[in-house]
């Protein structure tokens, strides 16, 4: 076996072969000769880039058949998945007892990133950017669509944990907090809407109120 002797120093190669330049609006790729001079340069996607730094690829795990979308934020994946319409049971805490209601509700889009995860209504599953999405029915959301975890175990996102994500939102209790004006029509606290809806087939979608935001605000992470 060779060895390097004590004082050797290595030659580094510094001469420039390919250089990229990021702009407010696009990516342009510089390349250059042997030399060091620049001999061309062109715009490049975002995706061309990302494809050529990750040669190893990206593995997403198991999703759902009713993933929307995939993305990566940095090291953090955001993902979407569509919850159809169905009865489900919901807790509601109130100060004297906690009831439980089987009542149906809405399709719904789930959203989740990091420790973060947001939920709107949907009268269908969303087929295109400019379909419309609604407040989600329940107590306990911000204005913004996310929602207020309290002390309730949400999993980080990545693609095994949404269905924990979605169990957890269920299976915590519901209290009064942000519950005003959750859909059209209501008089009273938000429990009294849902106590109305049991017996009933489906969730009456006349009462959404909608969020003033697309499924395409939401894959740009935009709200208007």
């Amino acid at each position: 076996m060779s060895r390097k002797r004590p004082n050797s120093r290595i030659e580094l190669d510094d001469l420039p072969r390919v250089a990229l330049l990021f702009t407010g609006e696009s990516i342009f790729l510089s390349r250059f000769d042997e030399r060091g001079v620049p001999v061309s340069s062109y715009p490049v996607s975002a995706q061309a880039v990302a494809s050529a730094l990750n040669p190893f690829g990206v593995d997403t795990g198991l999703l759902s058949l009713d993933t929307l979308f995939w993305q990566s934020r940095g090291a953090d994946p955001r993902i979407g998945v569509y919850l159809p319409p169905a009865r489900r049971r919901l807790l509601f805490d109130s100060a004297r007892r906690v009831q439980a209601l089987d009542v149906p509700l809405p399709g719904l889009v789930f959203v989740g990133h990091r420790n973060r995860y947001f939920v709107w209504a949907s009268k269908s599953r969303p087929q295109d950017e400019a379909d419309p999405l609604y407040l989600a029915p329940f107590p306990n959301i911000y204005g913004d669509g996310s929602i207020c975890p309290g002390n309730a175990p949400f999993p980080r996102c990545e693609g095994r944990a949404m269905a924990q994500a979605v169990r957890v939102f269920f299976e915590s209790s519901f209290n009064t907090d942000l519950s005003g004006a959750r859909v059209a029509r209501q008089r009273g606290p938000l429990s009294e809407f849902w106590r109305g809806l049991r017996g009933k087939r489906t969730f009456p979608v006349d009462r959404l109120l909608p969020a003033n935001l697309t499924i395409g605000d939401v894959l740009k992470g935009e709200r208007r």
